[in-house]
């Protein structure tokens, strides 16, 4: 806890002490104290002109404003060790008038915070304070009950624009300096009464302060420290649909069996660099379904080329188009060319290819003597389409 001991109404040359409460010592200064604060050169370096802002209210909308007379004490630490030499640990703020409005607050350093916090608050508001109904005023000067601070309830702390005073080994510092600070806090007239919330309504106080340099008090907590981890640099953006292809066909249906030409559509996806599923759905008169499975080989680069590939067909064959009767499987082995798949010069793909087809019954053919049946054919199929990259 800290304490100050007021010397006279110009200035405050006590230091600011732990476990005190910040009135007038019963005894008084000596009058070699009280000469010596009131002595002119203990402000001539430093004028401690400063300009004060905001407001104390009250649920109820009353006002305390902070009052351009307001007193200011700031307090750093004094050590020979460097790394505890100049840091800020305690203000008090304070207006106490003989009557009217009065406040008084008080910010430590606490053990553990890196913050000043609010450690002591005092409102005073009598019959020449305005605004304030007479049940609810605190009293004439000397026989009132203040709001004070109650225990228990979080409170805002202060936020300084600089965490030390400028001069090594200091007694006193003139400092460059701004204190804000906002938010709830709860007060009370004594134990037996109800908390109350008071708001902290942009409270700023800026300007050139007189600090006291104290060897008994101690320096906030440094402030965490927060590593910022740098993130890795974003690689380019990859098309989930780089490695499928949108394909259509167009086909002779097994030689010598049937005379027609029949085209469908097709999906091709990628798998790994040598593997390649592609799906073909026919939309020709024999309505027939077919999977293709295709193992790619050979060197991959680049460069655009052909490349030449296996796979396996595996569908079946209306014999009768117009009837549901007459089904047939047929069955085959792909054999192509195919252009690069990963060529990246361009997004175009074809292929041709081959495929002898197995029927699971003999079929007429209509090539040559009409009693040709065979259970085998040839078909071939262009490819052609283009990659979502």
């Amino acid at each position: 806890m800290i304490a100050l001991i007021a010397a006279t109404s110009l200035v405050l040359a006590g230091p600011l002490k732990q476990g005190v409460s910040a009135e007038v010592s019963e005894t008084g200064p000596t009058q070699s104290e009280a000469s010596e604060a009131s002595a002119p050169e203990s402000r001539q370096s430093c004028p401690s002109a400063f300009q004060s802002m905001g407001s104390i209210s009250s649920k109820h909308n009353e006002v305390i404003r902070m009052h351009p007379e307001t007193e200011i004490v700031v307090q750093h630490k004094l050590d020979i060790d460097a790394h505890e030499d100049r840091c800020i640990n305690a203000v008090l703020i304070r207006h106490k008038p003989e009557r009217g409005c009065a406040y008084q607050l008080m910010f430590n350093a606490v053990r553990g915070s890196h913050k000043l916090e609010l450690t002591g608050v005092e409102l005073d508001a009598d019959s020449w304070c305005p605004g304030w109904d007479d049940r609810r005023e605190t009293g004439e000067h000397n026989s009132h009950r203040s709001y004070e601070l109650s225990v228990g309830f979080e409170a805002p702390s202060l936020t300084l624009s600089r965490s030390h005073v400028p001069d090594r080994t200091a007694d006193r510092s003139c400092t460059q300096l701004t204190m804000t600070t906002q938010g709830g806090v709860y007060l009370s007239q004594g134990i037996a009464s109800r908390p109350e919330l008071f708001n902290f309504d942009r409270l700023q106080f800026s300007g050139q302060f007189d600090s006291f340099g104290e060897p008994s008090s101690i320096c906030p907590a440094p402030p965490p420290v927060v590593v910022e981890v740098e993130p890795e640099p974003e690689g380019p953006k990859i098309n989930p649909l780089k490695n499928t292809s949108v394909l259509v066909y167009l086909g002779h249906e097994p030689v010598p069996n049937f005379p027609v030409i029949d085209g469908g559509i097709g999906v091709m996806q990628e798998i790994g660099n040598r593997f390649t599923l592609r799906a073909d759905v026919s939309l020709g008169p024999l309505k027939h379904s077919a999977l293709n499975a295709n193992l790619m080989f050979g060197s991959i680069s680049a460069e655009p080329g052909l490349r030449p590939y296996l796979g396996l067909r595996t569908g079946s064959l209306r014999i009768h188009p117009d009837t549901d009767r007459d089904k047939t499987s047929a069955m085959g082995l792909n054999i192509g060319l195919e252009t690069n798949r990963l060529a990246r010069k361009s997004p175009f793909y074809a292929a041709f290819e081959v495929t002898p087809v197995l029927y699971g019954e003999e079929l007429r053919g209509y090539m040559g003597e009409e009693n040709l049946y065979t259970s085998v054919g040839v078909m071939g199929k262009l490819h052609v389409g283009v990659s979502l990259r």
